[in-house]
Order: structure tokens, then C-alpha cells, then sequence
């Protein structure tokens, strides 16, 4: 007799846990590894994050967001950019340059200057602007056009492997 109710308890326990494990990947949060140089010096090729599923919700992106989405015209593949342009916004780049309602933004995260250019949008409601850190190296939405905000997974919180590269991201 004790040992069915020990067998049940423990499987309520395994059925209960994988039950959680399901809902707080589906829902709340992932993991993900980066694939490629696009968003270096931030994030580099083979780094391993979560990105929270959740934040986005309840809540809108902010611009400086590190954003997992997925494109269904581009396959199965997900893409890992920053939040540059929010709905509403006009964008522009000159001479690599992000120029917001016609004010340059400040973005500390770029390495490097780059020369490059962006004729002005308007971004639609419901959709943003991404781009990677890496400029030169960097398939975003200057190729592909804003991107909608509900393709958007979830927003890169913490880098989690490897161990000695662990750290929040910004």
C-alpha cells in the first residue's frame, strides 16, 4: 500500500513539473542561440539567452529592445535585432546615421561607423523597426521593411551560456 501512494505522489510530482516546465516555456520564457554575427559586439555567434515570451503581452517594445521574431516569408528561421523605429515614427538613415521625427538618436551599442542609407518611412501601427548591431552584417529591416508586433517571440533578457560570459542584456 505504501509503496502505490509513494508511486502516485511521485508521479503527481513528474506530471505536475513537466505540466510547468510546458507553460513557462510556451508562455513566459525560452531559450535561444544566437546564430551569426549580426548583432556584435552585444551578442555574439553561439551565445546562449532567454528571452522573456511574456513582456510583450502586457506591453508595447521600446526602442534599444533586443527582439526575437520570426518572418513566415523568410522560413523557418527566427532573427535577433534591436528595436531602432516604434509605430508612428518617422525613420530615416543618412550616412549610417538613424535619424527618429528628424532627430539623431544615440547608439552607444554600434562599434563602428558605417555609411549607409535609408530613404524615410513612416513606420505602420502595429509593427517596428529592427535592426542588428552589426551593420554590415546585418539582414534587418532596411532589407526586409518593419517588422509586425505580433511576430515579435519575445525580448532578450539574460545571457546564460557560456558561464563566463553570463550577464543581463541592455
Amino acid at each position: 500500500m505504501k509503496y502505490r501512494q509513494a508511486l502516485r505522489e511521485a508521479l503527481e510530482i513528474v506530471v505536475t513539473a513537466l505540466v510547468l516546465a510546458y507553460l513557462i516555456q510556451g508562455f513566459v520564457v525560452q531559450s535561444w542561440i544566437v546564430d551569426g554575427p549580426s548583432m556584435e559586439p552585444t551578442l555574439q555567434n553561439g551565445e546562449r539567452l532567454f528571452i522573456n515570451k511574456f513582456v510583450y503581452r502586457v506591453g508595447q517594445p521600446k526602442r534599444g529592445d533586443i527582439v526575437v521574431f520570426h518572418l513566415p516569408r523568410r522560413g523557418d528561421r527566427d532573427f535577433i535585432k534591436r528595436v531602432i523605429g516604434l509605430p508612428g515614427e518617422t525613420l530615416e538613415i543618412r550616412l549610417g546615421r538613424v535619424y527618429i521625427n528628424q532627430q539623431p538618436i544615440d547608439e552607444p551599442y554600434i562599434r563602428q561607423d558605417v555609411l549607409g542609407e535609408h530613404p524615410k518611412i513612416t513606420i505602420p501601427p502595429g509593427q517596428v523597426f529592427v535592426i542588428g548591431d552589426n551593420r554590415p552584417n546585418s539582414h534587418d529591416s532596411r532589407a526586409f521593411g518593419p517588422v509586425p508586433i505580433n511576430l515579435i517571440r519575445g525580448r532578450a533578457f539574460v545571457v546564460y551560456w557560456p558561464p563566463g560570459r553570463i550577464r543581463l542584456v541592455r
